[in-house]
Order: C-alpha cells, then structure tokens, then sequence
C-alpha cells in the first residue's frame, strides 16, 4: 500500500478526462481505483510507456486489459466491476465510492461468480478520441488537419498539469486500504483456502495380527479415528483376540481422520458336519439353526423311494467345516407315484406303499371286465411327485351284476 500511494498521484492512475485537460470530479477517483485494484490482483500496470504523455495517450485510447486472461481462477464478477471502475466514458462508471463498495460487498456470492461479462449502456468511442479545440473558421480547420502529431503530443503534456499529476486524495488513499483488504480476502478465497483446506490421503496401515490395543496405537498415530465397535469374525489363522481385518482393508489410501473399523478374531468357530442321510430334515434343520448357521431345503431325485421329511444329501457333505452365517441346504427325495395300474398293485399294497409318505388313500369300485378288485385307474398320475398330507384316489374292478333270472321270467302280454 505504500508503494501504490507513492505514486497515487502519477500519469499511471491518471482518468481519461484530466489527461484531456477537463478536470476531475469524484468518478476519477473511481477511476483511479480501478486502476489500483487491477495493479493489485495482477501484480502490473495496464498502461506502460517511454514518457507521461504515451501512457496518458493510452488512458484515453486503449481499453483496459482484460484481467481474466492473465488470471482466469479470478471471477467474472470482479472484473467486471474493473472494467466499470476504468470506463473510459464516466457515465458508465460507478457514480460515487459509495455504488462501488456494495458492488464490492457481493462481487464473491455465489450467484454472481459465473454472470456474464458487463456491457456498458453508454458508448466508450467518443472518449477514447483525442478532442480537438473548438473549431473558429474553415481556414483553422484546415491548419489543425495538417497539425503534426508531434506539436499534438505537445499540445496534451501542457493540459496534463503538475497538479494533476502530484494529487493526493485522502478519500482515495481511504478507499484504497479498503480495496486492497478486499484483494487480500478474494486472494485467499480463490488461492490460498483451496490449497490449506485440501486434504491428504494416507495408507492405512496393515495391523492384520496385533492385538487390539497395538492396532488401535499404530492407526491413530497415522492419522485415522478407530471406530469404538469392533466386529467379531471367525479366524482359523489369527489368534482369539487379535486383529483380523480392518475396515476399510489394509494399504488402501484414506484421508487423515477417516474412521477405521477392526475385525477381531474369535478363533476357529467351525463345526464339522455330521452325517445326515437318512434323518429326519426337521431334526436336523433345528440343531444347524441354533449354531447360527443358515439352512435351505431342495428337493432331488432319489435312487430308491424314501420318507418324505428323510435327508438323501447334505452341501457341504459330512465331514466338512462350516462357520456361524454359513449356509447348508437339506434334501429331501423327490418321491414320485408309480403307476400302480400298469405295474399290478393291489389295492391293499397302494395303502402300505403311501402311508410312510402321509398320503390318505380312497377307494373307488366300479364294474369292469377286470378281475374284481384289480386297480383299473388312480387320481394322481404316474411320475407326478408324492406329497404328504394329500389323498389320492384308487378306482378298483368289481363283477357286473347277473341277468339270468330276468331271461328266465316268461313274457307276458304285449311283451311277448
């Protein structure tokens, strides 16, 4: 801030009205901000040059730079606040300090970061033309056309006064403080919060092995939170009380402070399963569940017709492990009806061969060429499956009834 009020007076802040020998009026001082605070935000001057008069040439002539090609992370909001401060034609300028600070006070809320780029209502060719003196005769017109652009030049360093270029503003050295404590703030919004705020993954450790207090030790000095609940797991390798596994796993990277969760072991918790084939699913189903361990019943071909609630095979088969959460599926025989006609069966074998299957068995007669009591028809068809509590029915032969004594009656009457 030193530096800039040192030259706050210089041909470098100069308005595009004093360098045309009009005057300042509070809207230069606006200008001269604006020149201050694109100095602050890119470190530069918009206007350089050799002497005072090819930079005062270009305050009137030139547009001021534009901020967003040298810094693009800069919002479009504050540029444009530049480029209305820097406005060549004071009407399109901020009227007072006053206008320019509440455009300030907002230029960084989020619905203004992306707005489009201002267009300014009044025209900006008119000033950035060097004005001639009030034209007296025809004959003077025709003199200044041939005016050289040296005796030009002279012409506008005399406008430029000494005191215009020594002024000191204190109202303008007050607003500069306020805009360079703006510039700082946006700086660190933009740059610095974004880089001091990033976080850092680090690798989580491996602590597969240690003991719950070791784990709890190495991870918190690495930089994570260890979860208060820890998960019991079955382990067959880890000793009871030792660290399985963590949550998330071991060598994944993580940000400082994410919350680690340990899987401690319970040693080997499997059972073996016995030999089920041939005992009751219902027996077996309860004992597995009250060990924690999850069972399915299926139902399979089996060689030889068997009891409908006795087990033809276990997965996992006898002899294997399972653990706590495991699943084992039960068969049971997919037992099918014979086709008791075609295969001869007598009515009092259909009874014995259903009743270990829970199937209530009907009898039916009816009168047929058969043999009397040889099966001739069954409600459930032949290789349909068996299933218990259901009832089928058997329609057994029986003799036709004898006509003879009716032949034998003699006819009397019309019927004869």
């Amino acid at each position: 801030l030193t530096q800039t009020n040192s030259v706050m007076g210089s041909v470098h802040y100069l308005p595009p009205e004093q360098a045309s020998g009009k005057g300042s009026t509070l809207q230069s001082d606006i200008y001269s901000m604006g020149i201050v605070m694109y100095e602050l935000l890119t470190g530069s001057l918009p206007y350089k040059g050799d002497n005072a008069v090819e930079i005062a040439l270009k305050h009137l002539k030139e547009s001021i730079p534009s901020i967003r090609e040298k810094l693009p992370n800069i919002p479009q909001s504050i540029e444009n606040i530049i480029i209305k401060a820097t406005a060549k034609n004071p009407k399109n300028r901020y009227t007072d300090a006053r206008e320019m600070h509440s455009d300030l006070l907002t230029c960084m809320d989020e619905d203004r970061t992306n707005e489009a780029k201002i267009k300014l209502p009044y025209s900006e060719e008119d000033e950035m033309k060097l004005k001639s003196p009030k034209k007296t005769q025809p004959a003077e017109k025709k003199e200044k056309k041939e005016e050289p652009k040296k005796e030009r030049e002279e012409i506008l360093s005399k406008k430029i006064t000494e005191n215009d270029l020594k002024k000191e503003n204190k109202f303008l050295i007050i607003l500069a403080s306020i805009f360079t404590l703006l510039i700082v703030a946006i700086t660190t919004v933009v740059v610095l919060i974004p880089r001091l705020t990033e976080s850092k993954e680090l690798n989580i450790p491996d602590v597969t092995g240690y003991t719950v207090e070791d784990a709890l030790k190495t991870l918190q000095d690495a930089g994570f939170k260890v979860a208060t609940e820890q998960q019991k797991i079955a382990s067959e390798e880890i000793e009871i009380g030792h660290i399985v596994k963590t949550s998330p796993l071991a060598n994944t990277k993580r940000t400082v402070g994410t919350e680690i969760t340990l899987w401690v072991s319970e040693g080997d918790t499997k059972i073996t399963l016995e030999d089920f084939i041939g005992s009751n699913y219902l027996e077996v189903k309860g004992r597995l569940e009250a060990l924690g361990i999850l069972v399915n019943i299926d139902y399979k071909d089996a060689k030889e017709n068997s009891k409908n609630d006795l087990i033809v095979e276990t997965v996992p088969k006898a002899g294997e492990k399972v653990s706590k959460g495991d699943t084992v599926i039960l068969y049971l025989p997919t037992n099918k009806y014979p086709d008791f006609v075609k295969e001869k069966y007598t009515y009092e074998r259909i009874v014995d061969y259903l009743k270990d299957f829970n199937v209530t068995v009907e009898k039916e007669e009816r009168e047929s060429k058969e043999p009397t009591g040889t099966v001739i028809e069954q409600s459930r068809k032949a290789g349909t499956r068996i299933v218990g509590g259901t009832t089928i029915k058997i329609t057994v032969a029986k003799a036709k009834q004898n006509n003879e004594d009716d032949q034998n009656t003699p006819c009397t009457g019309d019927l004869c």
